[in-house]
């Protein structure tokens, strides 16, 4: 039933000339600066000669925390989960909660008592996170047969980084403070997570590797295990290069 109407300031980028075929953007913004850049970015691409896009992989992600009273308990979730045999029966549980939704993998990580797990799955032509939240929730109810002393501590469609960052100090004493936003044009920077990092215990690793004369490859100087204090979704190492 119709209950009104709602105004949304549209501007129109491009076009796009993509593999071939030009697309008009639509935006659905009031900042139009944005549609500005965005219109000259699509101008150079077309001017160019177009631009060909390849798809790599499709998929909507949902991550998970849960946790158990023992790390046993945690291996043993982590170990049904990524068990082939077990995959096809979670696959038909999942898949109920659409006809469209399919779940493509399941990834699994521990840290301590805590299993950090991520689904994925194809949605079909919707962007799809109210079908993975289902699916997940569905997954969720029948491993309680199994697993009911499982918590689950934290669910999460935020997307995940695997980036690497490089940085020199001219005074590599005390505590590195780091923290992570999620920049975004139309408002405040999400903060995604922080780290502090002693610098004094990598250092003194790093010129020991210098002392023994290996100098080859890489040097793991710590390994970061996911847990609920920063953002990784698997381990996690610090690495001293060619020093």
């Amino acid at each position: 039933m119709p209950v009104g109407y709602v105004q949304i300031s549209v501007g129109i980028a491009g076009p796009l000339l993509l593999d071939g075929f030009e697309y008009s953007v639509p935006m659905a913004t009031m900042e139009g600066c944005l549609i500005a850049n965005t219109n000259r970015g699509c101008k150079a691409i077309h001017l160019s000669g177009g631009a060909t896009s390849v798809l790599l992989r499709d998929g909507m992600t949902r991550a998970l925390v849960v946790r158990f009273n023992s790390a046993k308990r945690a291996s043993e979730l982590k170990f049904f989960l990524e068990d082939p045999e077990n995959f096809k029966t979670l696959s038909i549980i999942f898949n109920r909660s659409s006809r469209f939704a399919r779940l493509q993998g399941i990834q699994c990580a521990i840290a301590g008592k805590n299993v950090y797990i991520r689904f994925t799955c194809s949605t079909g032509d919707a962007m799809g996170m109210n079908m993975v939240s289902k699916g997940v929730q569905n997954v969720l109810d029948f491993l309680q047969n199994d697993f009911d002393d499982m918590d689950v501590i934290g669910i999460s469609e935020q997307s995940s980084w695997n980036e690497e960052l490089t940085f020199s100090l001219k005074e590599p004493n005390g505590v590195l403070n780091l923290e992570v936003f999620d920049k975004d044009l139309l408002k405040t920077d999400d903060k995604m997570g922080h780290a502090q990092l002693s610098l004094q215990p990598l250092v003194s690793a790093a010129r020991l590797r210098q002392i023994l004369q290996n100098f080859n490859g890489e040097t793991v100087l710590r390994k970061v295990v996911p847990d609920s204090d920063n953002c990784l979704v698997r381990e996690s190492s610090i690495t001293c290069v060619n020093v």
